[in-house]
């Protein structure tokens, strides 16, 4: 009887630690993903839009799969002048991945490029 009983109780311990070793490694896989997010943001803020998607290493084993879609672009001004600015509005799609577990998030990016020279501007 006394051998049932160490037999269930080491069975036990093993379930408990297997248990806690699990609950354990997911948190520690969610922190990683987690603590890259802001460097996710940089990322994407110093990308190339225009290409459209592309994947990064993170480091730490985590990768950065994005790919973007413009929203909307206009150019801009003043009345009678040239255009001297295109303004994109970008809607961002990101994945941050680390051991099989990944986060998905979506940003609007607002990017700016210079068409005009400020004398053609005042000139206008």
């Amino acid at each position: 009887m006394a051998c049932l009983i160490l037999t269930s109780a080491v069975a036990a311990g093993m379930y408990l630690f297997r248990t806690g070793f699990d609950h354990l490694d997911r948190a520690n896989i969610s922190n990683v993903v987690s603590s890259k997010l802001p460097q996710a943001i940089n990322v994407i803020r110093a990308s190339d839009l225009g290409t459209r998607s592309g994947i990064e290493d993170m480091g730490d084993g985590a990768t950065l799969e994005w790919a973007a879609t413009v929203l909307d672009s206009v150019k801009q001004g003043g009345a009678g002048a040239p255009n001297m600015y295109e303004i994109f509005l970008y809607k961002v799609h990101m994945k941050l991945t680390y051991k099989k577990k990944s986060r998905e998030y979506d940003l609007n990016v607002f990017r700016y490029r210079r068409t005009g020279s400020p004398e053609a501007f005042a000139a206008g």
